[in-house]
Order: structure tokens, then sequence, then C-alpha cells
């Protein structure tokens, strides 16, 4: 099953996932993961330096295992990108105006 989300901003990013794992093994037993990111208004966006502006980065795994890492693969960039972003902010709040 499909879900996905619409997050706004100052740009609008639709995220969507869906898996049909588990579904018994490796990649040959017929199981996938795909998150796809859609830029629904303004978000910049680049696969390996080439502008996606307008449009969508989709990423498939095929397997049960490769659905739990992305999970916790997923986890952590978000954990992780929340305490650079909160660090960030205080870090800019504090800077001294020269």
């Amino acid at each position: 099953m499909r879900i996905e989300e619409t997050f706004n901003s100052a740009c609008i990013l639709t995220c969507s996932v869906e898996t049909n794992c588990p579904h018994g093994g490796d990649a040959g037993h017929g199981g996938r993961t795909t998150i796809e990111f859609i830029d629904e208004g303004s978000t910049s966006m680049s696969v390996d330096g080439e502008d996606r502006q307008g449009e969508k980065i989709s990423l498939t795994f095929s397997g049960d295992c490769e659905a739990e890492v992305l999970c916790d693969a997923l986890f952590f960039a978000a954990k992780e990108l929340r305490r650079q972003l909160d660090r960030n902010q205080v870090l800019d709040e504090n800077r001294i105006p020269r």
C-alpha cells in the first residue's frame, strides 16, 4: 500500500513510501520498497549534482533486509539532520553581527 504525505514551507515536498516486505528473502523473492520525493513546488533538489526541479527522486530497494536497513538508515538520517539543524539554529542565533 502506497502512503504519502505532503510537507509545506517555502517549498512543497511530497514523500511517498511503499513496501511489500517481508516477502521471504532477498531480491529474488520479489520484495520491493520504494521511497519517492516529489517536488510539488519550489523544492530545490538534485541527484549527483543534476538539478531535479519540478520532478521526483525515486529510490527502490529489493529484498527484506534492504527494507529493514533502509528504515534504520532513514531513522538515523532524520535524527542526525534534526540535531544538526537545531545546532546550526542556535549557532546562528548566537552569532555576533559584524
